[in-house]
Parts: structure tokens; C-alpha cells; sequence
């Protein structure tokens, strides 16, 4: 039985009829591809097919396609009569593997057909079930080809019924076949012709080379980065000779070579020149160019790219090669490499000179020859380490042996060398170490010597780096620390010492920190108290100084500093024995002085009761003056006495010295033998102080200037502003800041230097005429002040003493008080509180006789009795005047407070013969109304009076 894929077709031929219509369905056809473009082709396609059905009367005529390797088949073009359904989209990318006997035809450029499609069996069964699904009964295929190549075929569908075909079917098949073939290779060239010049199309003018084609010399294509490299516009260049763009020194080759290359002569491809471009700037191009058709004719393409950068870099890399190799030869150093094997690549002359050794004589060999064992293993070790651990770098010492036998300790700088991340050598740079080595030796024993040095001192020695951290740290410094060497060393020097000042116990700044804030290259302190580990307060001396490199940059501190502790209190001691012997000196002369006025007091009151027997009234009168005199330079010097000793706390407010300083020198110059000369800057700040006490410093010094000079001089006054730092402000034992500075110098014969250190004590003094008090006096009021007061002499030449005082930001305010020179007469009731009999009974003759109603108390409960009474009664006190201080009892403090509870409104004086209480400094802060200081005369108990009652 006839296999029913290759049942011969039917032979019979067409009749005339039959035979015009084949003619008239191959000029339709051949008419379908006539000058058509690439996208009209595919529609071209569909009538082809329609043509061809309809002629051969199927249902189905269509075209598949393979695949580049003939593993898949689809169909790409379908047509089918009306009623037919089509089947094109569910037949894409079918296996080939699936029809072998088909593809085996196919593949023989042969066509095959199937009568019966419901008889396929055995292998063909998938291609039965595939046809069957698509209701085909019959079908006619056959090769589509290009070249004899197979790329596909055509065929024909029965649907309605099983049909046999003719070779008059396959004739027209076949000729539809190929002309649709030729059409589809037509199509896919003329695209692929369109797709690849539109690719150097767009290639060309996104390219970033230059891309240009020319005739002859002529462009006639020019990309835009031609353009932006030339600085010529598109249409510039399309009308210029390539060579009009080429330098001069490089026109005659380029040219020579474009046309000849053009000629089809063998000129080199590719070489490089220069351009000169529209603005005259040169460029260097590498360029490269082949010969092509455009338009018909002979044409060169060139590309080129701009290399200026890369030329310059590599000049630039040719002068760096020059410079590396000149280094290279003279560095100090010796340079060399060896591959990972330990064989020398390359030295320089250095390594040449030290090692004795020629590079031709090191090249190639190992690096064994001029290393010890020991230090051979040493480099080997050092390499592998570094390769294995991928170290930049790597710092360590060996010893070389020269030629000529002498070993040369080196340091060893050495890196790894790559090639495509692979290390392939090292690198390495020896430095000859031979002048360290010793300058090490000697610093050792150096550093041994400081060692010895540093242990056997007395002095405890801390030196620290730049940082302020310890470096050095001998055994005394851990005995006065309590720090040792071991533990101290790497901590900052502030963790170890602790320092207050001696004399306040505020913590006080380490003088390493001026130092290395270059306030200052040596520093020396002497009131300073080391608080040790085990919370001990020693006193130090120190000495800080600067340590500085050759170029005189700073790099640390040196702090030397000593136990003073015993030193001090055996100077605290000397000092009391002093005191001891000036207090001595002091009652001695208050005794004088003392016995002095009451010997004048007690002789007069004598001389006073003897007149009153003769009744010599005028004579008693002048008796009692004298009395009064002495009794009033009695209270001078108790004064003079409480202001030196505890006494004497200023009463301040805000003043100009100026006015000051001028009133109380003039008034003490005046008739003496002796001129002034001023020198008072018009801005002096003004200061806080008790102008009577000031008043009575300036007196003293004037006083002292002109007891110097009894013979006549000039004593010259100045007084400035100053600012005292911490240095000058330590000495003089007050704070820093703005001061008055008060100068008071003479001509006169000067202070011996060693009476200067008892100046200030009480009664001493150096002049016949000086009462020895003024100037403890003056010392004692200036420290009150918060200021300070220093002295310089030199005898034959004359002396200056300077007073400093604190200025003051405050509006000046300074008020003159006027005393009443006679008594006022009163009246009232004023309640009297004093401890003393005496003392009542004599401020209540007194009050009595200034016309006042007088109540005495002994103590405070008294008097808070008596003045509550006083308000049960509805006749209260006017005044209550208190002594400060009652033995035993409730003084004024007290007192004054308990009576503002029972009246808030009460008035009242406190009286005491104590100048140092600061209630008397600033009684109205207490709720006095004012101050009455024994001893006092009637005159001045009226005038306080009148004030404080008029108010």
C-alpha cells in the first residue's frame, strides 16, 4: 500500500482555459513585488496567498518559517477561505523534531502531500493529531528557498473535503513559493540595509571618536564629534580639504597617504598627527582609516580620537620617568627590587657605593649573597608575611655584608609590587643606620647616666611630653606623691598632682599648662600645696621650665619641685618668735605713750580740784583742755592701735582719689620745707573706700616722704590704672585685676635694706621724729581694703612706697560729713544700755543736761523690758543707745532685733569702743539708726543726736 505521505499527485494538465488563468494568477503575482518598500512587502504577502488559494481552490494557503537552526517552525502568513477557521496563532515555535518525515523531504528541497490525513499512523501519529486538531483532510507543501537554502515552505489546506492535487498545483505552488521567497529575502535585506545604516547612523552621531568620510581631499561626512573637535561647524567642514585641517608639519604624510590609500596603495592604517583647530589650537589625534563606497565611488573612512591629554600625560610620565630614575640614582637611600624568589631586579647607584657590589654583579643573583643566615631567614619571614597578610608596608632592621667583608645595619622600608592584583615583587628602601646605632648606644648610656642622675637627687622630677602626659618620673616624685614610676608614667600630670594654693586651699592650675600654652619657658612658685595620694598636704617649691627640640620647637615640660613643709613651719616659727618680740616693742610703747597721757590726764584733774579750792575759775577752764587734748591723742591711739591690730573696718563707698590724694598731700606739705610734684592720669578709675582711713594712709606716707628730707625736696605723688596679672597678683598676695596704683617717693636718705622687712611692724621706725605707728597703720588699712602696699629703697638715693587699690566699676558718690563744733539742747525720752556704772551714770548727766529724760538698763532684757513698757504706756522712747558688746549678757546685736519685733520704727545708736565689729562698718544693715565710737565728747553725742532725731 502506497505510503499516504507521498501519494503522487495527479498528473492531468489544465485545459486552454485552465492555462490562462494560470498566466494571468503568475502576472498577479509577479506584479504583488514590484517596487515595493520593506513594510509593504508583509501585506503584498496576505494577496499572495489569497491569489494562490483562490486559483488552486483550497481552504487554506499560508507560509511557515524556520528558525535559524532549524529547531522550531511557525507560522508567520495565513490565508483561508470564507467558513475557515484560522489556525495561525496556535501554530508558533512547534518542534521540528515532531514531523520527521516531512522536514526529511523538506530538507531534500522536495514538496510532499498528504490525500488522506485520517490514515497517518505509527511515527506520524503527533502529526496526524496536530493536522486533525486543525481539520485538515488534505494538504500540498513545498520548499520555501534562498540560495538552495531551506528557510521555510508554503502549503495548501483541504478542510471541507479529502482533495487530490495535480502537478499542475504544485507547478503554481512552487512559482508562488519562489516569488514569495525572493520577496521575503528581498524584505529582510533591504531592512537589514536600512537597520545597518541607520546603526552607523546613530553610532556615528552619538559616538564619542571622530568619524568623517572623504573623496579625494574632500570631506563629505563629518559626525558631530568631528565637529567638536575640529571647532568647524557640520557645513564648515563639508566644504573644506581634509588636509585644511591637518598642522603644517604634518599636512605633506597625511596627504600623501589619504590619497594614496584612496588609489588602493598599501599605506599604514593607523598613526597619529597633529590638527590645528578653527581657534588655532593644536590637537594630537590618533587616527585610523579604510577605504569604502560612498555613493558609488571610492571613499576613505576615518575615525579618530583625541589623545592631547594622553600625549601631554605621557610627556608628562617621560620627565616623571626622567626625575624617578635621576632620584632613583641619587637618593640618599639605597632603592631596590627583588622578585618574590629573592633575586635582584634592579639597585641604584646608592646600593652600588655602599654595598660595593655593581648592579650587572647583583642582577639575577640572590639576595643570599649579601645577607647573613640569621638575617636571610629574617627577609624570607618578613616576605611571606607580608604577601600572606596583604601589608602595605612593612619597617624592620637587618644587617648587610659589604664586598669588602664589613656588615652595615640598615632599616628596611618595603612594599609589595603588582601585576593584575598579583603580587609579583618588592620593593624596598634601606636606609645605612650606622651613625643611629651609635647616637643609640650613646643616648643609652645617656639615658643611664639621667638615670643614676635622677635616683640620687633630692628633688622629686617629672618630665612630660607636648601633651602634658608623664615620660619621666624619678623615686623622689613617687616618695612626695605617693605615685609610682610604673603607674604614673602614660597618665597626664594633672591625674598625679594635685595642687592648692598654700595660703587660700583653692585648687591651683599645674605651671606645665602655662608652659605649654607658651605663656611662659620657666616658671617658678613658691605657695603652692601638694595634696599626695595618701591626702597629705605638703608644701612645695617648683621650677617648671620648657624643653625644646634642635629648631627650638616646643616637645614637653621639666617640673623639678621639693618638700618645703619643714622648712616653712620652722620659718612659721621664727616668724612667731618675731611677732613675740614685736609684741614686746608694742606694749612697751603703748606703756609710753599711755603713761604719757595719763600723766598729762591725772595731773591736770589735780591741778583742776587744787584751783577749785582757790576758786580760779579761768585757770580750771585751761586745766580741763589740756585734760580733754590728752584724753582726745589717748583715743588717737587706741585707734591708730584697733585699726592695726583687728580693728578698723572701713566704712566704704564708692570715691575719686583724685580730689583725695591732692587734699591730704597739700595739707601735710604745707609749711614744711618740702614741694610736691603730681602725676595723676585724668581717667584713675575710681575705688570702694573709707576716705577718712585713705585719708589717713596718704597723710603717712607724705609724712614719711618729708621726715626723709628735712633739709627740703620734692615729693613726687603718682597714681595710674594698672591691670595685675596672676604672676604680679601672687606676689602681692591679692587678686588679679583693674587697680589704683598710688606712688608716694622722696629724695631722702633711704631705708637700709635691713630694716626693710620691719617697716610696717608697730613702733619701729628709722627717724628721730617718726612715732612708729603710721606705717602699721597704713599697712593694716590697705589690707582691709583688699589692696596692697610695697616699698623700695636705696639710701643716699631715697624711697617709694606704692599702694594698690582694687578700682571700682561704680558712679563715684563721696560726701563730707560736718561735725557740730557745740552741743545742741533736746528733749525726750532716750533709754540708755551699757554694762559699765560709769559709763550710765555718765551718759545720764550727760542727756540730763542736753534736757532729755533718761532711763539706764545694764543689758539687753532690760532694755526690751523697759521699752515694752514703754508702749504699754504710750510713752515710748525716742532714742535707745547700746553698747555693743555686754559681758554676759544680750548685747546691741541681740537687742536692736528684738526691739524691731516690738516697734519697727525704733530708733537707736550703737556705741562701742571696738572699731573692728562690722556693725560698725555697716550699721544700717543691723537696723541702727547711727554710730556713737568711745571715747566721745558732749559736742559729738549732740550732733548725732540732732541727726538721728531730725530724720
Amino acid at each position: 500500500m502506497q505510503d499516504p505521505q507521498f501519494v503522487q499527485p495527479d498528473s492531468s494538465e489544465p485545459n486552454q482555459e485552465g492555462e490562462i488563468q494560470f498566466l494571468k494568477v503568475i502576472v498577479d503575482l509577479s506584479n504583488q513585488f514590484i517596487n515595493l518598500t520593506p513594510n509593504e512587502i508583509d501585506d503584498n504577502l496576505y494577496n499572495a496567498l489569497q491569489l494562490t488559494g483562490e486559483l488552486l481552490k483550497v481552504d487554506r494557503c499560508y507560509i511557515f518559517r524556520f528558525n535559524r537552526d532549524k529547531t522550531l517552525m511557525s507560522n508567520t502568513h495565513e490565508w483561508c477561505a470564507p467558513g475557515v477557521e484560522p489556525q495561525m496563532v496556535n501554530l508558533q515555535d512547534m518542534q521540528v523534531a515532531d514531523f520527521p518525515g516531512w522536514m526529511e523531504r523538506l530538507n531534500r528541497l522536495e514538496e510532499f502531500f498528504i490525500g488522506k490525513v485520517s490514515e497517518l499512523s505509527g511515527q506520524d501519529e503527533i502529526m496526524k493529531e496536530a493536522l486533525s486538531a486543525q481539520g485538515i483532510k488534505s494538504l500540498l507543501a513545498v520548499p520555501l528557498t534562498y540560495q538552495n537554502r531551506l528557510i521555510g515552505f508554503m502549503g495548501l489546506d483541504s478542510v471541507k473535503t479529502e482533495k487530490t492535487f495535480s502537478a499542475y498545483h504544485i507547478h503554481i505552488l512552487k512559482l508562488a513559493a519562489n516569488m514569495i521567497a525572493s520577496a521575503m529575502i528581498r524584505k529582510n535585506t533591504e531592512i537589514a540595509l536600512m537597520e545597518s545604516e541607520e546603526k552607523f547612523r546613530s553610532l556615528s552621531e552619538t559616538a564619542a571618536t571622530a568619524i568623517f568620510i572623504y573623496q579625494g581631499p574632500v570631506f563629505v561626512y563629518v559626525n558631530p564629534m568631528a565637529c567638536e573637535l575640529t571647532g568647524y561647524s557640520q557645513e564648515e567642514m563639508l566644504g573644506l580639504n581634509f588636509w585644511d585641517v591637518v598642522h603644517p608639519d604634518y599636512v605633506e604624510i597625511v596627504k600623501q597617504r589619504g590619497l594614496a590609500r584612496q588609489r588602493g596603495e598599501n599605506v599604514p592604517n593607523r598613526y597619529e598627527f597633529v590638527i590645528r583647530t578653527k581657534k588655532g589650537e593644536t590637537r594630537w589625534l590618533d587616527f585610523t582609516s579604510g577605504v569604502i563606497q560612498y555613493g558609488g565611488k571610492t571613499a576613505a573612512l576615518g575615525t579618530a580620537f583625541d589623545i592631547t591629554e594622553r600625549k601631554l600625560a605621557e610627556h608628562a610620565l617621560q620627565k616623571s620617568e626622567m626625575m624617578y630614575r635621576e632620584l632613583f640614582d641619587h637618593a640618599n637611600d639605597i632603592i631596590y627590587i627583588h622578585d618574590l624568589k629573592g633575586n635582584f631586579i634592579s639597585l641604584n647607584e646608592t646600593g652600588e657605593k655602599l654595598m660595593g657590589y655593581t648592579r650587572k654583579e647583583l642582577s639575577g643573583e640572590s639576595i643570599s649573597k649579601i645577607l647573613p643566615g640569621n638575617y636571610l631567614n629574617l627577609v624570607r619571614h618578613m616576605t611571606t608575611k607580608q604577601i600572606l597578610n596583604d601589608l602595605p608596608a612593612l619597617i624592620y632592621e637587618i644587617e648587610i655584608l659589604a664586598k669588602d667583608g664589613r656588615l652595615i645595619p640598615l632599616e628596611l622600608n618595603t612594599r609589595l609590587l603588582f601585576e593584575e592584583n598579583h603580587p609579583v615583587a618588592i620593593q624596598g628602601i634601606a636606609r645605612d643606620v650606622t651613625e643611629r646605632k651609635k647616637a643609640e648606644h650613646a643616648l643609652s648610656a645617656e639615658k643611664e647616666r639621667l638615670s643614676t642622675t635622677l635616683k640620687s637627687i633630692a628633688d622629686a622630677v617629672i618630665s612630660t611630653d607636648i601633651n602634658g602626659k608623664i615620660i619621666i618620673f624619678n623615686e623622689m616624685a613617687e616618695q612626695l606623691t605617693g605615685w609610682k614610676a610604673d603607674q604614673a608614667l602614660g597618665e597626664s600630670i594633672d591625674s598625679v598632682m594635685t595642687l592648692i594654693n598654700e595660703l587660700t586651699g583653692e585648687p591651683e592650675e599645674n605651671p606645665v599648662h602655662k608652659i605649654l600654652r607658651k605663656e611662659a619657658e620657666f616658671k617658678k612658685d613658691s605657695n603652692l600645696c601638694l595634696i599626695n595620694l595618701d591626702r597629705n598636704k605638703l608644701i612645695i617649691a617648683d621650677s617648671t621650665s620648657a624643653v625644646s627640640d634642635p629648631d627650638g620647637d616646643l616637645i614637653g615640660t621639666v617640673l623639678v619641685f621639693r618638700d618645703i613643709t619643714d622648712r616653712r613651719r620652722m620659718q612659721a616659727e621664727r616668724l612667731k618668735n618675731q611677732k613675740i618680740e614685736s609684741l614686746g616693742i608694742l606694749a612697751g610703747g603703748i606703756a609710753h605713750d599711755f603713761n604719757n597721757f595719763l600723766t598729762a590726764i591725772l595731773g591736770n584733774i589735780s591741778l583742776t580740784r587744787m584751783s577749785m579750792e582757790k576758786n580760779q575759775l579761768n585757770r580750771m577752764d585751761q586745766l580741763l583742755k589740756e585734760a580733754e587734748s590728752a584724753t582726745l591723742k589717748a583715743r588717737e591711739l587706741t585707734q591708730q592701735l584697733l585699726t592695726f591690730s583687728k580693728g578698723g573696718t572701713p566704712v566704704r563707698q564708692t570715691a575719686s582719689v583724685i580730689d583725695l590724694l591732692k587734699e591730704s598731700a597739700n595739707f601735710i606739705v604745707r609749711g614744711t620745707a618740702c614741694k610736691l610734684e603730681f602725676d595723676i592720669d585724668e581717667k584713675l578709675y575710681p575705688a570702694e573706700i573709707d576716705e577718712g582711713q585713705i585719708n589717713q594712709v596718704i597723710n603717712n606716707l607724705v609724712l614719711n616722704a618729708v621726715q626723709a628730707m628735712p633739709s627740703g625736696g620734692t615729693v613726687h605723688l603718682q597714681a595710674d590704672n594698672i591691670l595685675m596679672d596672676e604672676d604680679s597678683a601672687r606676689i602681692l598676695a591679692i587678686k588679679p585685676g583693674k587697680y589704683v596704683c598710688i606712688q608716694v617717693s622722696d629724695q631722702g636718705i633711704g631705708i637700709p635694706e635691713t630694716y626693710l622687712s620691719n617697716i610696717f611692724d608697730p613702733y619701729f621706725t628709722t627717724k628721730k621724729m617718726g612715732s612708729g605707728l603710721g606705717l602699721a597703720t597704713s599697712y593694716s588699712i590697705i589690707k582691709k581694703h583688699d589692696g596692697a602696699i610695697s616699698v623700695t629703697s636705696e639710701p643716699g638715693v631715697g624711697t617709694e612706697f606704692r599702694v594698690y587699690l582694687p578700682a571700682s566699676e561704680k558712679l563715684t558718690g563721696r560726701q563730707k560729713s560736718t561735725v557740730k563744733k557745740t552741743e545742741v539742747l533736746g528733749s525726750g525720752r532716750i533709754l540708755v544700755m551699757d554694762d559699765e556704772q560709769m559709763i550710765r551714770h555718765l551718759l545720764t548727766e550727760i542727756l540730763d543736761y542736753l534736757g532729755f529724760d533718761v532711763v539706764a538698763v545694764s543689758d539687753g532684757i532690760e532694755a526690751i523690758d523697759a521699752y515694752r513698757e514703754s508702749l504699754t504706756q504710750q510713752n515710748k522712747f525716742n532714742l535707745v543707745i547700746m553698747d555693743m558688746t555686754i559681758p554676759g549678757g544680750m548685747g546691741g546685736r541681740e537687742t536692736i532685733m528684738e526691739l524691731k519685733k516690738l516697734d519697727p520704727t525704733v530708733k537707736a545708736l550703737v556705741s562701742s569702743g571696738y572699731a573692728n565689729d562690722p556693725i560698725m562698718a555697716d550699721f544700717k544693715s543691723f537696723g541702727f539708726s547711727g554710730i556713737l565710737a568711745k571715747p566721745y565728747r558732749v559736742e559729738d553725742l549732740s550732733a548725732i543726736l540732732e541727726e538721728v532725731l531730725r530724720k
